[in-house]
């Protein structure tokens, strides 16, 4: 039995735990209220201790913030037996049938319906509208099939969002995949440039 379990090959719905917190420090998850969360329910992950610092400067509206010593992440995470779970970024999800569903897992369904390895598109929550709904951008292939896995595409997307939502699957030419410099997708500024014209494929 041990050696099947060793042999387990990883699951992209696995969720790895990132640890306990070190001596001193602490970490809690919170609703959307802002009360305690319960062990294994999702929120957001608040931090404190002497490694955190007491603030930062930041543009308005910014998810991360810090509240009476504690560092609100702006991160989705739950705690089991002490051991915390990242999911993700909670401006980065949509909500659908009371289940939030985050563009990280969703980067990688996309991928793999696509053959194509994960850096080579971003998925984008899309919450300014009346249902909520996804959008994908692809780098352009050099090969002339640009429609290639597009059905797959939108079968393995369907399977975490339903068929209720909008979907929208935006080619850009190669290297038109927006990044910060430390690699994280821009996905909200890249639906803002392709809804204002300003980013084209």
């Amino acid at each position: 039995r041990s050696r099947d379990f060793l042999s387990a090959e990883p699951s992209p719905d696995w969720v790895v735990s990132v640890g306990h917190p070190g001596p001193d420090h602490a970490v809690r998850i919170v609703d959307e209220s802002g009360e305690a969360a319960a062990e294994g329910t999702l929120g957001e992950i608040v931090l404190s201790g002497p490694s955190v610092a007491h603030g930062h400067r930041s543009e308005g509206g910014a998810a991360t913030r810090f509240e009476h010593g504690e560092l609100y992440t702006g991160d989705a995470g739950f705690l089991i037996d002490g051991q915390l779970h990242v999911l993700g970024r909670i401006g980065t999800s949509l909500k659908v049938n009371g289940r939030s569903i985050f563009t990280e897992d969703l980067d990688v369904a996309a991928a793999q319906a696509m053959l194509l390895r994960p850096s080579r598109l971003v998925t984008v929550a899309v919450n300014d509208g009346d249902v909520p709904g996804v959008a994908v951008f692809r780098e352009r292939s050099a090969s002339s099939d640009h429609d290639a896995g597009i059905d797959a595409c939108i079968t393995g997307l369907r399977a975490h969002v339903g068929n209720d939502a909008p979907l929208w699957l935006i080619s850009v030419p190669r290297g038109g995949l927006l990044r910060t410099s430390s690699g994280k997708p821009r996905r909200a500024y890249m639906w803002q440039q392709w809804r204002s014209g300003q980013l084209t494929g």
